[in-house]
């Protein structure tokens, strides 16, 4: 059953990624030290902290954009991000219809993957 969920996420992010670009990022991720990784998976303050705007090619998020587009690659709904950033659920609808437009994505796991591409250094 986790193996399933687990191959389930996998499909999805190479999906959102492409399978160069995952392939990339994973092989990155197998070779983070224990203490890098635990870092990771921890969300490690020190480790996360976003800079004062996040510029892509063809974008710059604001420091909540960003923050926003962390909270989905963890997983939060637009209520619990809301909640966590002591905010509206619209406001937070509105940082999500922002960053899919800012990033030129259809989607949330699109967001996921940028991010999480972005925290193993690859922003491409």
């Amino acid at each position: 059953m986790v193996t399933d969920h687990h191959d389930a996420c996998a499909r999805q992010t190479r999906d959102a990624l492409g399978n160069a670009a995952f392939t990339t990022v994973f092989r990155r991720g197998q070779a983070l030290s224990l203490n890098d990784a635990l870092a990771y998976a921890l969300d490690d303050p020190a480790e996360s902290k976003p800079p004062q705007t996040v510029r892509t090619a063809s974008a710059e998020l604001t420091p909540r954009e960003f923050e926003t587009a962390r909270l989905i690659a963890g997983g939060l709904s637009n209520k619990e991000i809301a909640k966590a950033m002591v905010i509206s659920r619209r406001t937070v609808e509105s940082y999500v219809e922002h960053i899919l437009a800012k990033l030129d994505f259809a989607n949330r796991t699109q967001i996921a993957a940028w991010i999480t591409a972005a925290r193993l250094g690859d922003t491409s």
